[in-house]
């Protein structure tokens, strides 16, 4: 469920989503009153009633009507998207694995780019440490399958990218937010092979480069 308007500022998005949010919720005892509400900006994932999909959306679009309009998704096969989130329902479980869009092309910067070996790296951990976090466990095997598939297909050779992933995969979960290191920083224009060696000089002496 997601909200279409013209205001481009999420902070404003928020401020406003909240007072809505305590405006359409408070004090209701509704058949079409969800079960679970959770909301990202002005994107929304609801469970309610079977069949009461329709009333919850009348409800939220008669608070400022003329105004605001929201739009909705509805589970299909059991499945549901929420931002880059596909949710399966089994049962009285949800799972979770990443989602792309159908018009999602699977093209990254390309590894022949002139871009540092460091970038190219992190692209990798970057799509790993997403699945890491999005994926149940029955789900992650598959998304790793993906992502270094289409990594191949971007230039990254098989070892870079399979060396890479199992690399990241033995960091622990609660560490994958806690790497910022408080070293300072220069940033110069890169060259390929003097980049390299400028940023193990800077290592050395305690900067990032």
């Amino acid at each position: 469920m997601g909200l279409q308007w013209e205001v481009r500022s999420p902070v404003l998005a928020e401020l406003f989503m909240e007072h809505l949010e305590e405006t359409a919720f408070e004090g209701t005892d509704n058949p079409w009153a969800p079960r679970l509400f959770k909301r990202y900006v002005d994107d929304i994932f609801a469970i309610v009633k079977k069949g009461q999909e329709e009333a919850l959306l009348e409800h939220l679009n008669s608070i400022f009507p003329g105004q605001i309009a929201f739009t909705i998704e509805k589970e299909l096969d059991n499945k549901v998207p929420f931002l880059d989130v596909l949710v399966h329902r089994r049962g009285v479980c949800l799972r979770t694995t990443v989602h792309r869009k159908p018009t999602h092309s699977d093209r990254y910067l390309h590894f022949s780019s002139h871009h540092p070996i460091s970038v190219k790296r992190g692209v990798v951990t970057g799509m790993v440490d997403r699945a890491v976090i999005i994926c149940d466990p029955e789900f992650l095997n598959s998304e790793l399958h993906h992502i270094a598939t289409a990594l191949q297909k971007n230039g990254y050779s098989h070892n870079f990218v399979t060396s890479t992933i199992t690399r990241r995969l033995h960091v622990p979960r609660d560490r994958l937010n806690d790497e910022v290191s408080s070293n300072p920083v220069i940033t110069i224009p890169y060259y390929c092979d003097l980049g390299e060696h400028l940023q193990r000089l800077g290592r050395q002496r305690g900067y990032r480069v």
